[in-house]
């Protein structure tokens, strides 16, 4: 049973962060998208977590009969809180501090970098069904529920070095107030897994008039449990389904937003005592966007978490 815990442990903590599965290439940046279901949630602790994600953008221009492209390397560096307030009951923090690196691929004098602290996402998450510890059951579920709401904390009117204002997509926040609600489902037999995940995101309008467009996004897994020595190592295959309402500038659409992506991902977690380790890659299948909208490729995911609350006894002695 401790095995199993900690099982869950591991395969909910896929979506535990909101930079790598959300979108942010249609106006519904990361900023808007707090994943922190399941995060640590195979025992009562509170923890910590550092996570860096990485992921390139492409557009296209044209200027009569100059074409060129500008591509975009985002690196995104978080920090999160997780605390169970019960059994039942968890609340969480996420501050997030963005990079961008833009480059003129026509050009090779034509680049810059911008940075600056992102919107603080806050949550709650509660477990509807969870049999873990009925021993006799040969198949156990989790099924939790959750709400959380950005803050508009971070910088949304950064200009590049040319003094031009970047992209809401760029933007380390957007200026506006998000409210998201969200399901995690997940069920183990055998040391084999699946888990579901689904959440929609509400924005509202900033005080520029600009309002990102509403997204709704599904990711789902499958997972095999490996234990080695000390470590337990589980590897897990998966795809996710995004789709994005077109964002408004003064209740005008704007046009190169709105659309849907689908992608697959590969992920591998490794837990030991009080360390957790995941690393992860997700690659788009496809692409149903406007044809000047920027054109998203693969994104890569590192989390480190540990547990804090000093009274447990370890994750690898406890489960």
């Amino acid at each position: 049973m401790r095995t199993l815990i900690k099982i869950w442990f591991l395969t909910a903590i896929n979506f535990s962060l909101p930079h790598l599965y959300s979108c942010d290439i249609c106006g519904c940046g990361i900023r808007d998208n707090s994943m922190s279901m399941g995060n640590l949630q195979g025992i009562s602790n509170q923890n910590l977590s550092l996570s860096f994600n990485r992921w390139k953008l492409n557009t296209p221009f044209s200027n009569g009969s100059i074409n060129y492209n500008i591509q975009d390397h985002i690196n995104n560096w978080s920090v999160g809180y997780n605390q169970n307030l019960n059994s039942k009951t968890q609340w969480y923090v996420n501050l997030p501090y963005q990079v961008v690196s833009r480059k003129n691929l026509n050009n090779e004098n034509g680049s810059e970098t911008t940075s600056g602290i992102g919107d603080i996402n806050l949550g709650l998450n509660y477990r509807i069904i969870d049999n873990r510890k009925i021993q006799i059951l040969d198949q156990h579920q989790l099924l939790m529920g959750g709400f959380s709401l950005k803050l508009p904390t971070g910088k949304y009117q950064t200009r590049g070095e040319n003094k031009i204002m970047l992209p809401m997509h760029l933007q380390p926040g957007n200026g506006s107030y998000s409210f998201g609600s969200q399901l995690y489902y997940s069920v183990i037999k055998n040391n084999l897994g699946v888990n579901i995940f689904t959440k929609y995101n509400h924005t509202l309008e900033n005080e520029l008039g600009y309002k990102q467009g509403n997204n709704w996004q599904n990711n789902g897994g499958i997972f095999y449990t490996l234990k080695l020595n000390n470590l337990i190592v589980i590897p897990q295959i998966g795809a996710s389904y995004e789709t994005y309402q077109t964002d408004k500038n003064f209740g005008n659409v704007v046009d190169y937003t709105g659309g849907s992506l689908s992608y697959m991902y590969g992920q591998v977690e490794i837990i030991w005592k009080n360390i957790y380790l995941s690393i992860k890659s997700a690659n788009p299948l496809n692409i149903n966007i406007p044809t000047d909208a920027p054109r998203p490729q693969n994104r890569m995911q590192f989390t480190l978490s540990w547990i804090l609350d000093s009274s447990k006894k370890s994750m690898g002695d406890s489960m």
